[in-house]
């Protein structure tokens, strides 16, 4: 049982991460968008 507990929250983990990463990759899209926008 423990394994299986501790397997299930390093995927979480990983799930988490890429959450992250892939809002973070949002946000930075925006920002540009922005400047883009503002220099033209």
């Amino acid at each position: 049982i423990k394994s299986g507990i501790i397997e299930l929250l390093s995927r979480f983990e990983t799930l988490e991460t890429n959450l992250l990463a892939s809002s973070y990759d949002d946000l930075i899209q925006q920002q540009v968008n922005k400047y883009n926008h503002y220099r033209h």
